[in-house]
């Protein structure tokens, strides 16, 4: 699915005028709005075909990475940004370089340039979202700007689902007629397929339901931006979204019990270890056996897993470049983003890249460690740690089922985000701690400096 993407629109200049002319308008109020407002002209972004694209100097510039051009600049231009590390993004930019050292290795045709303009997107959009992300107080502006979003998102769908034509066609990067599959249209709208959409706004409901609870003005649109959000996923006719949102509402379901969380650490895997010991085939067959909206390929996707445990001796190392079609003939599309990892860049990238799904879920342990229960406003704030937690869980087991690209990856760099500042203290009083700090916002005093002289 990633290659084919990759193969039908890299290395073209294809910028529509109503596409350049909504670019600009994005970045202008990138640049232009408060700093806890500057998510939303990125999630915008994201409505904007990745088909949209300049090539400079052979390196591809879709929307999504001509605005965080603009934002990192931005942010250098401002004094005051403070970014402080911490073991996640630690881990985070330990995944980049092994990553890039992995490309550097292998035989891939263009490996190396590709992994750079991942390396740009995965460093770009997490670190400038670490900093216009401060506190849980911006997640709920987050929820906002998401919620406002899904509402023209979720008209454009039914428009595609009841026409069976998508309406950013004109735009390229997306087909002009709907797919269908089992009798039902997968509408996709601005995002390159039908799964990545649904991905993205049920990832986006771990942030938008908590704000009803925090912004009691704006309830009543949060709950339609909430149902707009589930109307998307349903349009999208695809099991892995729909369990993502299942997922999130199991997680709605056991907030009363959260404190229990520390004992499902070690409940979790020991009922999966169980499991795979108790039944006849492996646990990862479970998989095999979901199709929930019809026509689902969760046998495919058991396959791929089962034959990428098999065949560990050719890439646990430095990965593999023969590909999957040998395990089996039908193995050409990769849509499990573990395999990927292993196969890009063997045992040491898959384990720094557990490492931060680890680590963010310690981070957001550590919020929900924070709370006062005797507090009913501290005991609020913890849905907002909560549905940071929903959001990492849909986007973990989405990786089982599907590889990110385009759009939807600025959604799980944005819950990577999200729990980071789920370490900072409660909304009213942030809480200082003991790591470096890079001060970002550089230019624009170094500058001022060398004028006065």
């Amino acid at each position: 699915m990633d290659d084919v993407f990759y193969q039908s629109w890299s290395n073209t200049n294809n910028l529509h005028p109503v596409g350049a002319a909504v670019t600009l308008v994005l970045a202008t109020l990138l640049v232009l709005v408060p700093r806890r407002w500057m998510f939303a002209p990125l999630f915008a972004a994201c409505l904007i075909p990745a088909g949209q694209r300049i090539v400079v100097g052979g390196f591809d510039f879709d929307v999504l990475r001509i605005m965080l051009a603009v934002g990192w600049a931005r942010a250098m231009w401002t004094p005051g940004i403070v970014l402080r590390l911490g073991r996640l993004d630690l881990a985070f930019i330990a995944w980049c370089l092994v990553s890039l050292i992995a490309a550097a290795y292998s035989d891939r045709p263009g490996g190396v340039v590709r992994q750079l303009g991942s390396a740009y997107d995965a460093l770009g959009s997490y670190f400038l979202l670490r900093m216009i992300l401060p506190d849980r107080k911006a997640l709920l502006t987050a929820g906002i700007a998401l919620a406002v979003l899904a509402l023209p998102t979720v008209v454009a769908m039914l428009i595609e689902n009841r026409n069976g034509m998508n309406p950013f066609a004109f735009l390229g990067g997306v087909p002009q007629y709907t797919p269908w599959r089992d009798g039902r249209l997968r509408a996709q709208g601005p995002f390159s397929h039908p799964i990545l959409a649904g991905c993205f706004w049920a990832a986006a409901l771990g942030v938008i339901v908590p704000v009803i609870f925090h912004r009691a003005h704006l309830r009543n649109w949060m709950i339609l931006g909430a149902v707009a959000s589930v109307m998307i996923v349903v349009f999208c006719a695809s099991s892995t979204p729909v369990m993502a949102v299942f997922v999130g509402f199991v997680f709605a379901c056991t907030f009363y019990w959260r404190h229990f969380a520390p004992m499902a650490k070690v409940v979790l895997p020991v009922g999966l270890i169980s499991l795979h010991f108790l039944m006849d085939k492996p646990v990862w067959h479970l998989m095999g056996r979901m199709n929930i909206v019809g026509g689902s390929t969760g046998w495919h996707r058991y396959v791929l897993f089962d034959q990428f445990v098999k065949h560990a001796d050719e890439w646990f190392w430095a990965g593999s470049d023969l590909g999957t079609l040998h395990w089996d003939g039908y193995l050409i599309d990769v849509t499990n983003l573990y395999v990927v990892q292993g196969l890009h860049g063997g045992i040491v990238v898959i384990l720094t890249f557990c490492a931060i799904i680890l680590f963010a879920f310690f981070d957001v342990g550590e919020g929900l460690r924070q709370e006062n229960r005797s507090d009913p406003a501290s005991r609020r704030e913890s849905i907002i740690v909560w549905g940071v937690a929903a959001m990492l869980a849909m986007h973990t087991l989405n990786y089982m089922a599907i590889t990110y690209f385009g759009q939807t990856q600025l959604m799980w760099h944005f819950a990577l985000a999200a729990a980071a500042a789920c370490r900072v203290g409660d909304i009213t009083q942030t809480v200082a701690e003991p790591r470096p700090a890079l001060p970002v916002g550089l230019i624009r005093p170094v500058w001022e400096g060398v004028r006065a002289q």
